[in-house]
């Protein structure tokens, strides 16, 4: 399918793109504000959910979204994207309030340690200790769930409470990074022009894995060779993104290995269209959908 035409629009009213790698992380971050104010439209109005309340969670920081009614929802842990060294709670606050609001569940959104600064494990660690703590509070049940390198974040902690036999009700993964190996075939076919470059997905696991072996699964998920007994998963992601083949081919080997799976590969959209619902039609009706899907798998 050709891209979208208000995806194309938007993306030529992007500022022209800067390597990351010539930027410092602070330059990084500020620029990365910009473009998330841009996908969001200047005419953003945020959904309405009952409560937000900021939580400090053993010293990570938190956002807690309620929907409106219901005194004992079902909860997301939501871990944001920004290839590990750039997003937070503001950037990805539109994201969090419409998957409440749409979905009826809960939105625990976390503020995790980022690289370079702090690279792997510190931002799992941060993600396990808000889920682990939220599995400990009065909610109808807990899944995991993130957008890019968040949901590189989300399958390691679906892993890890695997191994720990502690309950999870689903994982979301949007446009995921799983495979630090970065050989498929889209990031040839999608490499530069549609938001993400293939290039600065090489710079951020440069920063996120440091000196760690790439082989570790709880750094690159793709690596795992024993999927089964996972949480139940709901998979999405974009037909022009690098990325979109190893988030294809991951939900294809969790179906094989008998994990329930919701998989939607959305056409002529892009890397981020999960923040693209203010500008995008098709990526605000691609939300609702997607938090429908995990809306399904929580009550299960």
């Amino acid at each position: 399918m050709p891209l979208d035409p208000q995806v194309a629009a938007l993306l030529a009213a992007l500022p022209p793109h800067v390597p990351a790698s010539r930027l410092t992380p602070a330059e990084h971050r500020t620029q990365y504000a910009e473009v998330v104010a841009l996908r969001r439209g200047a005419g953003y109005v945020p959904d309405i959910v009952g409560s937000s309340v900021d939580v400090d969670v053993h010293g990570v920081p938190c956002r807690l979204h309620r929907p409106a009614g219901g005194d004992r929802p079902h909860l997301l842990v939501y871990l944001h994207g920004g290839g590990w060294v750039v997003g937070g709670l503001e950037s990805h606050e539109m994201v969090a309030r419409s998957l409440c609001a749409r979905g009826g569940f809960a939105v625990l959104a976390v503020d995790y340690r980022l690289a370079p600064e702090h690279p792997f494990p510190a931002p799992l660690e941060d993600c396990l200790t808000v889920a682990r703590w939220a599995g400990e509070q009065d909610f109808a049940s807990v899944a995991v769930g993130g957008d890019s390198a968040g949901g590189t974040l989300a399958a390691a902690v679906a892993r890890v409470f695997r191994a720990e036999g502690r309950p999870l009700s689903g994982q979301l993964l949007v446009y995921p990074v799983l495979d630090a190996g970065m050989s498929s075939a889209s990031y040839r076919e999608n490499g530069t022009g549609f938001g993400l470059e293939a290039d600065d997905m090489r710079w951020y696991w440069e920063q996120y894995a440091g000196s760690h072996p790439t082989d570790d699964p709880l750094l690159s998920p793709a690596a795992a060779t024993d999927l089964a007994g996972l949480a139940p998963a709901v998979v999405a992601t974009a037909e022009y993104d690098v990325l979109r083949d190893e988030g294809d081919r991951y939900a294809d080997r969790l179906a094989a290995a008998g994990v329930p799976v919701w998989h939607r590969r959305y056409a002529g959209l892009t890397h981020g269209f999960f923040g693209q619902s203010g500008t995008v039609a098709a990526a605000d009706a691609a939300l609702t959908e997607i938090a429908l899907a995990v809306r399904d798998v929580c009550a299960r």
